[in-house]
């Protein structure tokens, strides 16, 4: 009779691995709390900070050997079921019988024993390998199917013999270690029962914490070198495949379903492969990998099959298609994230998955990132950033390499950019309004959350996926590193201009001869207006002129603000900083009415505001965010009319370069915006 197993609190062996991380994405997704096991609690911090739409559900132990396992019995207590995942697994090996062998039935058996010494323990669900299934010497015909009745032949003495390769003593390895659960149900009758899971080779994207490409699991591993050309093409050992999420759906289906105990499956796609097959998905796909990638015909055996129906049948789920498999993992994006605040100097290489590519959605191949303020603030943890690793970086140009089927702006090969906006609803009255930057439901294009969960990483990465309503084409008059920074800071400066009516007749003041202030002049004197630059010192009065301000005030000059009082129309603040900030002679130049608009965001408690600064000419203050597709398009337009070119300093994108753009910024060592270069050098 159906039923279901009454969980509530999980403990996943090997959760910061491939499968496992998969494992604990889907029951944290079914509202079930986890705790992971690890050999290292920084990868289980990793994954924690990376789901902070799951804080409080989600902890981790470290457990270093399952041989020895030391706090296995408290990670244990309380908890309702158990997936072990955690298995060694290695072909380097000088001693099949200790290197292989024995590590893995003794951590299947410390695992349950840990699990019979705690009462609430109702299922575990072990995962073991096709490779104790499979007998490499049966051979069709006739036409046989492998099933969980199935075990390989070899003995243990074969196994651990010396002269016994390392993937046959894999095979063992799997084997005896599932027999030793068996075996343990059987004579010891614990409270709980027990189901095992025997999956041929496993592909799929990646959500656990992986330093870089060549650290990828096994099976992973061969199709990333189709992905990179290798020659000639690996040959697969047996056509039978599934994908990880797949695989993590059956892992808790078995632990959820009271009816399955004491079962053994084969999950498995009922499509067969090979890295033919794979080649042709990549070339097909992904143009950008086109070139690179080897195709050949490669004959795929279809004398036997192994049975994955049942289990899919029993566990109630659907399979992945090859296809969607292999772009799901090929598009898995890099990039040079920072790990902590206290670690905002030092990004470091980290994968992402991107978010479900929809219909509306475009791929972008970054050739270029510019490195804005905000970046420092939120790498420092200054302005309370609490989603880590994080991949920052909202100033991106690339290239196009896919668009989903209902955009109509953007095609595949399109120099594009993408701002510091990546969502919003598109629906209520403020996106209607052209402003959507205003919009209840926005999401900054990197430390936000995607609605369906997934965690939004920015430029300084291979890849971008973004909406069409924030990408935007690049006028071709426009030089790649130069325009990259007028997606934030340049749009963060237009936009208040040309809503505040900045044109010809206006006088117009900017303060703060930073990123963005330099800008607000460019643009300022683009729009036609009488351009002032201010600024505490003449430090930047010859950069600001050669930008073309008409003037310049120094504020620490004595009485700096008599002489234009009431005569400006309008004020652009860029200041980032409070450190003596005097707001009221700033609004003394005002004219009656007259608007100073803050687009400078200080750390801390900010400046303060006395009414009687506002009284003597009823001058208004407001601020401004971004701007919308509408202007941005605009902006770049104008910014290719008059060749407006920005004042950038480029940096090869890298561990070295990020940490070094992030450091000169924060210490103000810019003149006057940063781009990020070189990406074909660090992501291929």
């Amino acid at each position: 009779m159906a039923g279901t197993n009454e969980l509530e609190f999980v403990l996943v062996t090997g959760a910061t691995g491939f499968i496992g991380a998969h494992v604990v994405d889907t029951l944290l997704g079914q509202g079930l709390r986890v705790r992971g096991t690890t050999r290292t609690l920084a990868k289980g911090d990793e994954m924690i900070k990376a789901r902070p739409q799951y804080a409080g559900k989600l902890d981790f132990v470290q457990i270093d050997d399952f041989e020895n396992p030391g706090g296995l019995v408290e990670a244990v207590e309380g908890v309702d079921g158990i997936i072990h995942t955690a298995s060694p697994f290695t072909y380097d090996t000088t001693n099949n019988e200790k290197e292989l062998i024995i590590p893995a039935i003794n951590g299947v058996r410390a695992i349950l024993e840990a699990a019979s010494a705690s009462p609430s323990v109702k299922r575990v669900v072990i995962t073991s390998s096709f490779a104790s299934v499979l007998d490499a010497n049966r051979k069709a015909p006739p036409y046989f199917t492998y099933t969980g009745a199935d075990w390989n032949p070899l003995s243990y003495e074969e196994a651990a013999d010396p002269a016994t390769s390392a993937v046959i003593a894999y095979r063992g390895s799997k084997k005896f270690a599932e027999l030793e659960a068996w075996n343990f149900v059987e004579k010891k009758k614990p409270a709980f029962s027990l189901v095992t899971l025997c999956p041929p080779m496993t592909f799929g994207p990646v959500v656990h914490p992986v330093p870089s490409v060549d650290k990828l699991n096994e099976s992973n591993a061969m199709l990333w070198k189709v992905a990179k050309g290798v020659n000639p093409l690996p040959v697969a050992r047996v056509p039978f495949w599934i994908d990880v999420r797949d695989l993590a759906v059956a892992h808790v289906e078995s632990l959820l379903k009271a009816e399955v105990g004491g079962k053994r499956y084969t999950p498995a796609s009922p499509e067969r492969f090979s890295y033919a097959m794979a080649a042709e998905i990549i070339s097909e796909g992904f143009p950008e990998l086109k070139d690179g990638t080897r195709l050949e015909n490669q004959t795929i055996d279809v004398s036997h099959g192994l049975d994955g129906e049942t289990a899919a049948k029993e566990l109630g789920y659907e399979y992945h298609s090859f296809k969607d498999t292999v772009r799901d993992l090929i598009k898995t994006f890099e990039g040079f994230a920072i790990s902590s605040a206290d670690q905002w100097q030092s990004p470091k290489r980290f994968e992402f998955k991107p978010k479900p590519f929809g219909d509306y959605d475009i791929d972008v191949k970054i050739i270029a990132c510019g490195v804005c303020g905000s970046d420092v603030h939120t790498a420092t943890g200054g302005w309370g950033n609490k989603i880590w690793p994080v991949v920052p970086g909202h100033e991106i140009i690339g290239h196009a390499v896919k668009v989903g089927p209902k955009v109509t702006t953007v095609k595949v090969g399109d120099r594009v950019g993408v701002g510091a906006q990546i969502f919003a609803c598109l629906e209520c009255d403020a996106c209607k309004e052209d402003n959507e930057t205003y919009c209840k439901k926005l999401l900054d294009t990197y430390a936000s959350i995607y609605p369906d969960g997934t965690v939004a990483h920015g430029g300084y990465s291979s890849h971008i996926r973004a909406h069409e309503h924030f990408t935007f084409a690049i006028p071709d008059g426009l030089q790649t590193e130069l325009a990259a920074p007028m997606l934030c800071a340049g749009l963060t400066a237009y936009s208040p201009l040309v809503r505040n009516g900045v044109g010809p007749g206006k006088k117009v003041g900017i303060v703060g001869i930073g990123g963005i202030g330099h800008y607000g002049i460019l643009f300022a004197k683009a729009l036609g207006a009488t351009t002032y630059a201010i600024s505490r010192s003449r430090a930047k009065e010859a950069d600001a002129r050669k930008m073309g301000a008409d003037g310049f005030l120094a504020t620490k000059e004595e009485n700096w603000s008599s002489e234009h009082e009431m005569t400006f129309d309008f004020i652009l603040c860029t200041a980032s900083s409070d450190d003596g900030f005097d707001l009221a002679p700033y609004l003394s130049l005002l004219k009656t009415h007259g608007r100073f608009i803050a687009v400078g965001l200080p750390e801390g408690a900010g400046w303060k505001v006395r009414p009687q600064s506002l009284i003597a000419n009823g001058c208004l203050i407001g601020s401004s965010h971004l701007g919308s597709r509408k202007e941005t398009l605009e902006m770049l337009k104008i910014a290719a009319e008059q060749n407006i070119k920005s004042w950038v300093e480029t940096i090869p994108v890298g561990e070295e370069g990020c940490g070094t753009a992030l450091k000169r910024v924060h210490n103000g060592d810019v003149k006057y915006r940063f781009t990020l270069v070189d990406y074909e050098k660090q992501f291929q």
